[in-house]
């Protein structure tokens, strides 16, 4: 799933970026999207890296 789109941004010089606005449709989407990347990215490696040095 792709989730990201490139904007141009408000300005005057042509600047693009990559937003996710839009994209949700409740708050809770992008809540759940950040706590699971949290979760897969950084709690669950560091728990493998503490079990495996331990």
């Amino acid at each position: 799933v792709v989730i990201f789109r490139v904007v141009k941004g408000p300005f005057e010089e042509e600047f693009y970026q990559c937003v996710t606005y839009g994209f949700y449709t409740a708050a809770w989407q992008e809540q759940l999207y950040t706590s699971i990347s949290l979760l897969f990215m950084f709690i669950i490696p560091l728990i493998l890296l503490i079990a495996t040095y331990s």
